[in-house]
């Protein structure tokens, strides 16, 4: 599985440097909750929300100069389809979103 991120200021410039975090849950929701600027929480809080990967305290998960980063990871061959759904979330400087974050589409694995 490859995960592609993208992000821009509002200026129009690459969000350079920015931390990513990767939250998965059981499920998606199906009362999506939206937060303005910042998106939309698709993952189900009520099953339960864990962070995969935390770009605010492990540097490896941050946008690079061009507001872009490509993670990927093994899946393994005997994984039972949609018992996993992702999110991710990528902080945005001040001045920005007044949540201070983006959310990206969620998506089940």
């Amino acid at each position: 599985m490859t995960v592609d991120w993208s992000s821009q200021l509002l200026s129009g410039q690459p969000n350079a440097g920015a931390a990513t975090v990767l939250f998965w849950s059981p499920s998606t929701c199906t009362g999506s909750v939206y937060l303005g600027c910042a998106g939309t929480v698709d993952l189900n809080f009520a099953q339960g929300i864990e962070v995969l990967f935390d770009g605010i305290t492990l540097p490896l998960f941050v946008l690079g100069a061009n507001g872009t980063a490509r993670q990927t990871f093994s899946v393994p061959n005997s994984w039972t389809p949609g018992i996993l759904s992702l999110q991710g979330l990528i902080l945005q400087p001040p001045g920005g979103c007044a949540w201070g974050f983006t959310l990206t589409a969620a998506f089940d694995l």
